[in-house]
């Protein structure tokens, strides 16, 4: 059972994210402090923060050391996307902000979400209610591309929706990261979409940031696939994403690396000051039973993280 010094511990990290996350859209921290509306039109006011014995978020490993400079390079990126260069014309810029979850409180993921939640409303002043909610089950199929070619991808991954938002309905999508890679380095990573999905891809340069560091990523999602379409050669991907690798190798195959069942509890909407975000829970388990009922104990993969997209819905500046 969590010690109360814990608890604070606990509940002073996640405070510490939002406001880290709110002061970068511009919310100031007057409304943070005293519980005030952000968003929607609920929100305590009362800025008090009544905590279960049982957090249902962790603090970094003691043993995983934390990296001040890692924060230096939040906000103050000088790199600014060309919207003339063919790379960078349609990509949205996001930020998402990630924490662990205690995957034993998940095991009652119903209560894990709302033990989360009691912390977060009176935090940023978003109800946050179920009403609201976007709730989903999807199978993660992740690729081994490696013998295609050369560049080594963070993530090639078939997301197959099989119940609630968003059922019945597959996307593919390809991602390139590393902790070293600057904003403009992925800027430059040319897997734009093949231009008969084009219109219909999601393109983005998203900076991670997780509580020991922060890196960025360049992805392109295509999201409109053959539903549980399946990747079995290198050129299934090419088809997708023709310039993912200068070499040709078209008949390698690229096995399944692992099958994985998320089940996502999400929140959408805007700031006041017109910053669009999303909040989700995403709770990883092993077999589709779990995913479905929710009745066993979660991977130690599972999060909660909140995405920002800069201005005019990603596409303007910070």
């Amino acid at each position: 059972e969590t010690s109360a010094r814990n608890r604070a511990k606990l509940l002073i990290g996640a405070g510490v994210l939002v406001v880290l996350v709110l002061l970068m859209v511009g919310i100031t921290t007057t409304a943070i402090v005293l519980g005030t509306q952000v968003g929607g039109d609920g929100g305590s006011g009362s800025g008090q923060n009544d905590v279960d014995e049982s957090s249902a978020f962790v603090l970094p490993d003691e043993d995983e050391p934390f990296d001040d400079d890692a924060y230096d390079s939040i906000y103050d990126d000088p790199y600014k996307l060309d919207r003339n260069k063919t790379l960078e014309k349609d990509l949205l810029e996001t930020k998402e902000y990630q924490l662990r979850l205690d995957i034993n409180v998940f095991t009652n993921r119903t209560d894990g979400v709302e033990k989360f939640l009691s912390v977060l409303r009176p935090l940023t002043g978003l109800p946050f209610t179920k009403e609201t909610a976007m709730e989903s089950v999807r199978s993660e199929i992740e690729i081994d591309a490696s013998k295609c070619g050369k560049r080594k991808f963070d993530e090639i991954r078939i997301r197959n929706y099989l119940s609630g938002w968003n059922a019945n309905h597959s996307t593919v999508d390809i991602k390139y990261s590393k902790k070293t890679l600057q904003k403009s380095e992925a800027a430059s990573v040319d897997i734009l979409p093949d231009k008969k999905i084009y219109n219909t891809s999601i393109q983005k340069i998203e900076q991670d940031v997780h509580h020991c560091y922060n890196k960025y990523s360049r992805k392109t999602m295509a999201v409109q696939v053959p539903y549980k379409m399946q990747i079995k050669t290198c050129s299934d991907i090419v088809r997708l994403f023709p310039h993912a690798w200068d070499e040709k190798n078209p008949t390698k195959a690229t096995p399944v690396k692992s099958t994985d069942y998320w089940w996502l509890y999400q929140h959408s909407g805007y700031l006041l000051n017109g910053a669009q975000f999303l909040s989700s829970f995403t709770v990883v388990y092993h077999d589709l039973n779990g995913a479905i009922n929710g009745n066993e104990t979660p991977s130690h993969m599972s999060e909660w993280s909140i995405r920002i997209w800069s201005t005019k819905d990603g596409m303007g500046p910070w």
